[in-house]
C-alpha cells in the first residue's frame, strides 16, 4: 500500500512521508518539529525539536530489509516519518504525546493504523 492510500481531511497542512508495503514498519516520530503539551494537556504548549537523522535511518533500514525479500509476502520494510521540511503547524501533534480520544487527529497515528490494518 502506497501512502496515497491514507486519505487526510482537507484541513490537514503537515507532511510525512511513509511506504506501506510490509510487515515491519520502520518510524521516526521525532524526524520534525513537533508541538507538545497545551491547555488540554493541563500544562504549556513546547515544541519538541527535530531529531536529526533519525527519517534517513528509518527509510534505509526498511529498503535494507526490503532487499532481502520475504518469499511469502515480498517486501518486507514500511516506514513512516515527518517531512523535514515542513513549516511546524498546530496540527503537528507529537505521536508520543497524545491524549485518549485524540488519536485520530494526529496524521502519523493514522498512518501507523493504515499499516496495521494491513498487516
Amino acid at each position: 500500500m502506497a501512502i496515497s492510500d491514507v486519505k487526510d481531511t482537507p484541513t490537514d497542512k503537515s507532511k510525512y512521508q511513509a511506504m506501506l508495503c510490509g510487515p515491519l514498519l520502520f518510524t521516526a516520530p521525532h524526524s520534525g518539529k513537533l508541538n507538545r503539551g497545551g491547555e488540554e494537556y493541563g500544562d504549556k504548549k513546547r515544541v519538541h525539536l527535530r531529531e536529526k537523522y533519525t527519517a534517513v535511518l528509518a527509510m534505509k533500514f526498511a529498503l535494507e530489509v526490503s532487499n532481502l525479500k520475504s518469499p511469502l509476502s515480498g517486501s518486507l520494510g514500511s516506514y513512516c516519518v515527518w517531512d523535514t521540511t515542513h513549516k511546524l503547524n498546530d496540527t503537528d501533534t507529537d505521536p508520543n504525546y497524545l491524549l485518549k480520544g485524540s488519536e485520530q487527529r494526529s496524521q502519523f497515528h493514522r498512518v501507523l493504523h493504515a499499516w496495521s490494518l494491513q498487516n
